[in-house]
């Protein structure tokens, strides 16, 4: 038996013995969709190159994949397996590789007809499902292929599955469905399948699936279905017994997400509307009958296929939020609607229609976040229901989502201009918590990226974070920004202790987990440290860079030198992994790739002075700051 590339579905290799194999790098299974995917055989490296990083120069596109080959050609010898056969210039797939795309693709040309098992067990999935693509040209010629692929697909299964016995036709129509959620003639040919034998209440589900996907109001509700869809507005269910909403519980309690607008076409108000979702989020972490998913998450979510991506995450309940398309004129109300839906069946839970101008946000945010959580949370929540208040006086709150916005982006001048929201809040509003932890946030974000041990930007994140505290002792992130400024100040007991407070008031906040996470690796407690990322990254699956750093870091103190090398590939900012990059590969062997790192961060910081670096370094551990110490040295810096 010969080793197996999969790339439709979620990319992974197996080898010989059918057993998944770890390690090879993500950019791999793209290089392989390329090279399968192209009419080109062999393809020339520097066309692969210039597609992969189409924003570097020449040189270092051709270095960039070097490094890469190099990598892979590591997992190869380490596996027993070969992917790709190369020459100086070119490259090509081993034809000894057995791949469900190439399958899929010479099934396409050679017209064969394969039955609708075969089908199913061939194309497992949207083309690398969950892999990250951040340029855009790449990425449109990702969808392009994914969405081809797909009708592809579809085609076949509707053609296989014409002649079958109806019950058979729709359990086989309902599992490709299932792996092509976005193949709108697959899902009708299922929802006229069910209405013939009478399931209507299995129809309207997937009838509401099909109106998400392909807009509202872009199908039209069979008329055996007029009629029998819930009304689009109900009332919250305010008599129904303590837990008779919780669904399935996969992660000790059921999960929620929060789908955001789409923005495309919005202007200032609307975008303030995705911060107001973003802060209704982080709002209901602190309830412990659910989880949440984290804000950056749910964006990515709500920007891609969502059908696809929930079953990644074990949802069980989606709000989702709308606002009026480009027909609405600069005269009319802008308004936002509301749906909160049980994910399973598609039962609408409770709805709202909410005005929205800077004058009422902040009763919005008391009003959505109140309505979730008395519809899905028991009695045991209703003290912690009354946290849930209007936040602050609608300027001040209109700055602070502003200032949040800001904070998304971890770069000085984005930093500095959240700062100056987060002040603006606090003149119309002195006594709002949330900005004195903002702008306490900010200090620290500054001190981070900054690099130069200030201790004054330190000293007035502290003093913010105390006020936050001092107004409202149960607001969490007063807390954790007290914890943050205790790690950088080399006080490892305080952090804990701040931090320990923080998470016992909102136990499911992503956000919060990772920072615990950063704070317990500095506090050289490892082990602990990586559970805790662990679990932030499921609140959070598609975290943003911080994660990914955060967990590499921890990683390289665990000696896990790959897999910290494998989660700073994700990073999307690789100015700011040079030197943890340079230490993992370092330590695990990658001279050439620990040199390109030194280099990299040298020419962005030529004065850099290792030991003064290290005498900075916040780790409790005397024996961890010379690990780093030791990586460092071994990787060329002094």
């Amino acid at each position: 038996m010969t080793a197996r590339l999969k790339l439709l579905g979620r990319p992974a290799i197996s080898g010989p013995d059918g057993a998944e194999l770890e390690g090879l790098p993500k950019k791999a299974f793209l290089v392989a969709t390329v090279l399968i995917l192209a009419k080109e055989r062999p393809y020339p490296k520097w066309k692969l190159s210039e597609q992969l990083w189409p924003d570097l120069d020449a040189y270092r596109r051709s270095n960039n994949l070097r490094q890469l080959l190099f990598r892979i050609r590591q997992f190869e010898t380490a596996n027993g397996v070969s992917l790709f056969n190369a020459n100086a210039e070119e490259l090509w797939p081993n034809p000894d590789i057995a791949c469900d795309l190439a399958t899929m693709i010479v099934t396409d040309q050679a017209g064969t007809d394969l039955d609708a098992d075969a089908l199913i067990a061939t194309y497992g999935g949207r083309l690398l499902d969950g892999l990250r693509v951040e340029d855009e040209a790449l990425a449109r010629w990702l969808t392009n292929w994914r969405l081809q692929l797909e009708d592809q697909f579809s085609e076949a299964i509707l053609a296989a599955t014409a002649s079958m016995p109806s019950e058979r036709r729709a359990a086989t129509l309902g599992r490709a469905a299932d792996i092509a959620p976005r193949a709108l003639s697959l899902r009708k040919a299922l929802m006229r399948q069910l209405i013939d034998e009478g399931k209507t209440g299995m129809a309207r589900r997937h009838y509401r699936i099909l109106s998400h996907v392909a807009g509202h109001g872009a199908i039209s509700s069979p008329p055996e279905l007029v009629g029998e869809r819930p009304p689009a507005m109900l009332a919250p269910a305010g008599n129904m017994p303590p837990g008779s909403l919780l669904g399935r519980d996969q992660a000790g309690v059921p999960h929620l997400v929060l789908l955001h607008p789409d923005l495309r076409n919005g202007g200032i108000n609307e975008h303030i509307v995705a911060e107001l979702v973003d802060d209704i989020t982080v709002a209901l972490t602190r309830l412990r009958s659910i989880s949440v998913m984290a804000p950056y998450s749910a964006r990515r979510v709500a920007a891609d296929d969502f059908e696809s991506r929930a079953r990644l995450s074990n949802v069980d309940y989606v709000l989702r939020t709308k606002l009026p398309g480009k027909t609405r004129t600069a005269s009319q109300e802008l308004h936002i609607t509301l749906v909160l839906e049980r994910y399973a069946t598609g039962d609408v839970i409770w709805a709202e229609r909410l005005p929205v101008d800077p004058s009422n946000l902040p009763s919005n945010f008391a009003i959505i976040a109140n309505s979730i959580a008395l519809t899905l949370v028991d009695q045991i929540e209703r003290a912690t229901l009354q946290a849930f208040q209007v936040p602050a006086d609608a300027g001040a709150y209109g700055h602070f989502l502003l200032g949040q916005r800001a904070l998304q982006s971890l770069n000085l001048q984005s930093t500095r201009r959240a700062r100056a929201n987060f002040r603006d809040a606090l003149a119309l509003a002195p006594s709002f918590a949330p900005a004195h932890a903002g702008y306490a946030q900010s200090l620290v974000y500054e001190w981070v990226i900054r690099g130069r041990g200030d201790a004054e930007l330190l000293a007035r994140a502290r003093s913010a974070a105390a006020k936050a505290r001092e107004i409202d002792p149960l607001f969490s992130a007063a807390h954790q920004m007290l914890g943050r400024c205790s790690i950088f100040e080399g006080d490892f007991t305080s952090s804990l202790e701040h931090f320990e407070k923080a998470e016992g008031l909102t136990p499911h906040h992503a956000d919060l987990l990772c920072d615990f996470a950063d704070t317990l690796m500095h506090n050289s407690q490892e082990q602990q440290a990586n559970d805790k990322i662990e679990l932030a990254l499921k609140l959070n699956p598609f975290a943003p860079d911080a994660y990914w750093w955060a967990s590499a870091g921890i990683k390289f103190f665990l000696g896990d030198y790959a897999g910290a090398l494998e989660h700073l590939s994700n990073v999307q900012k690789q100015e700011t992994i040079y030197r943890l990059g340079a230490a993992c590969a370092a330590m695990a062997g990658e001279e050439q790739l620990a040199r390109k790192y030194r280099d990299d961060f040298l020419s962005i910081d030529p004065d850099f002075r290792l030991s003064d670096w290290i005498a900075l370094l916040p780790v409790k551990s005397a024996a961890h700051k010379d690990h780093y110490h030791q990586a460092l040295t071994r990787a060329g810096f002094k």
